[in-house]
């Protein structure tokens, strides 16, 4: 996705297919560069990432219920939102049996 980022915007201000599919490239070398150092760090702090992967978990479920469901509860009769809440309880009862 980044790499397609980076061309459509080079090609739209005029530079050719190949120079930006090189630039895509370029761009995406960093990743390849720092994958096995960052794999070598994470595999000394697994107890570091499993906190923070816990941490991003719980700021993406306050996103959802503090921001999502009240301009949901806005804009959408609360038949539908009631029946969606109990769509997502029914899966997520479910997923933890």
């Amino acid at each position: 996705p980044e790499g397609l980022a980076v061309s459509l915007s080079l090609v739209a201000k005029g530079t050719s297919a190949w120079e930006a599919a090189l630039w895509s490239i370029f761009s995406s070398l960093p990743q390849v560069i720092v994958a096995i150092p960052a794999f070598l760090f994470v595999e000394k702090v697994v107890t570091v990432v499993s906190i923070g992967l816990g941490f991003a978990a719980g700021a993406m479920l306050f996103v959802t219920f503090n921001e999502l469901l009240r301009e949901a509860l806005d804009d959408l009769r609360s038949k539908t939102v009631v029946a969606c809440l109990a769509t997502a309880a029914g899966l997520l009862m479910m997923s933890v049996q």
